[in-house]
């Protein structure tokens, strides 16, 4: 609005002259879960599609709103990796849920997964296909897992295990964490997580 009035009326833009405002509060703590809490947790989760799913947060640092809408033909348990091309979105008028692009184009991306969790991934599949529930997605059946209960299955079970509770989005946190402590490059790290620039990940860990 200042700009507006200086450009076209004139008016002197006072507000140059102020600074920026700083941040005075410290950043807050990312809180994550190590592989010995998450362990310690999954321990509490009787559900096992669930678990896996936790799992595939855990171990990929892919977003919930990702793995969601992963079909079966995304995950190559032979080759062991995921594809993520997709995203969900549960702010729909009149709706539940509705598949989106993802988040940017940097979010499109293949990963590597590790040997357990493509077995994991197949064990899934055999049980569902055993019990004739499979469906086109990887997680639910012909519909999603429903979010409400994804996070409220993840909070009683850390409450059971006596690990502190966390938000499921920081399951990806975790990931990144361990990466890092782990010696991984920045870069890689980035490109893993989808994010859009190197920068976005050196602000957040």
């Amino acid at each position: 609005l200042l700009r507006y009035a200086e450009k076209y009326y004139d008016i002197p833009n006072q507000l140059v002259k102020v600074d920026n405002f700083r941040r005075v509060e410290p950043k807050k703590e990312i809180e994550i879960w190590t592989p010995e809490q998450f362990n310690k947790v999954m321990a509490n989760v009787k559900k096992f599609e669930y678990k896996v799913f936790y799992t595939a947060l855990f171990y990929t640092g892919a977003r919930k709103g990702e793995l969601l809408p992963t079909f079966w033909d995304d995950w190559d348990v032979v080759n062991k990796t995921l594809n993520i091309d997709k995203s969900i979105s549960h702010k729909v008028t009149g709706g539940s849920w509705m598949i989106t692009s993802p988040k940017n184009s940097s979010s499109v991306r293949k990963i590597k997964i590790t040997d357990s969790l493509a077995e994991l991934i197949s064990q899934l599949k055999i049980i569902k296909q055993n019990n004739k529930t499979i469906g086109r997605f990887t997680f639910g059946d012909d519909k999603p897992l429903p979010e409400t209960c994804i996070c409220r299955y993840l909070t009683n079970a850390a409450k059971e295990a006596d690990v502190p509770v966390i938000k499921i989005h920081n399951l990806r946190h975790s990931h990144a964490s361990l990466l890092i402590n782990q010696g991984v490059s920045i870069v890689a790290v980035a490109k893993r997580l989808g994010h859009s620039s190197i920068e976005q990940t050196l602000n957040t860990y």
